[in-house]
């Protein structure tokens, strides 16, 4: 993330959100440039903290109003689940505190990952995070025999998640639109295209900082129509209840063109 392109999408995130709050009479989030992206190294901080250092005792909750006891009950059922994730907060965080919560049998997890863009972080995460039951995968290498492959790990009662709020510069494909923040959205469509094609139940997924040392993980089961938009949803009220969480750091909303 180089600091100029990041201080110019965060400022044209906040003029986003900022028209999105006043239209719904809600108060204005006062979040600064400096205090978004300091979230964000804050965020990369614990991420390696949890995974190698171990210095802080970071919690995880869950959120009681979501669908964590659907997705749970699926689990135990050892039945497959595709998670659809995204860069609202930070998922790989999960990996190190999943453990805490006692109800929730452990699984093989497999993890779509960009690793060409975040080469240094992925290179360090995977040297310290050991666990046998999480396998990391290249966005860039997603094709008919992955597909086939994921499926059959899936009828095995494992555990697929990929994130569907970003268009991969490495594999641009077709697009979804969605509104988002009163704003039109580009999302992958390969992705939706994906969970569909693997016939399991599909949950959307968040772990969002939501005090300190804290991090709250939230839960929706994905409908059986509409789940692009359903997602969308999903990711904007995060956005409206945790603003500062939000890290696209690229021109997100302005992709489209949209007034």
């Amino acid at each position: 993330m180089v600091a100029g392109p990041a201080r110019e999408a965060s400022r044209a995130y906040r003029v986003v959100l900022k028209a999105a709050q006043k239209r719904r009479g809600w108060p204005i989030t006062p979040l600064s440039g400096r205090a978004h992206v300091l979230a964000y190294v804050t965020a990369l901080f614990d991420k390696v903290d949890a995974a190698a250092l171990r210095k802080q005792k970071l919690c995880l909750e869950i959120d009681q109003k979501g669908d964590f006891n659907q997705l749970l009950a699926e689990i135990k059922a050892h039945h497959g689940v595709f998670f659809l994730c995204s860069h609202v907060g930070s998922i790989e965080i999960l990996q190190s505190l999943y453990t805490q919560v006692s109800a929730f049998p452990p699984r093989v997890m497999h993890a779509f990952q960009d690793t060409a863009q975040s080469r240094i972080f992925f290179d360090f995460y995977r040297a310290h995070c050991h666990d046998p039951r999480v396998f990391i995968h290249p966005t860039d290498a997603v094709d008919v025999a992955t597909a086939a492959e994921m499926k059959q790990f899936l009828d095995k009662g494992e555990l697929v998640m990929m994130a569907a709020d970003r268009i991969s510069k490495n594999a641009p494909g077709r697009q979804v639109t969605v509104r988002m923040l009163d704003r039109r959205v580009p999302l992958p469509h390969g992705v939706f295209t994906f969970a569909r094609l693997m016939e399991s139940p599909v949950f959307f997924i968040a772990c969002v900082k939501t005090a300190p040392d804290t991090y709250t993980l939230f839960t929706r089961r994905a409908p059986e129509a509409g789940v692009a938009q359903a997602y969308a949803d999903f990711l904007e009220a995060l956005i409206l209840a945790y603003p500062a969480a939000f890290f696209q750091f690229y021109d997100y909303f302005g992709l489209l063109n949209d007034n």
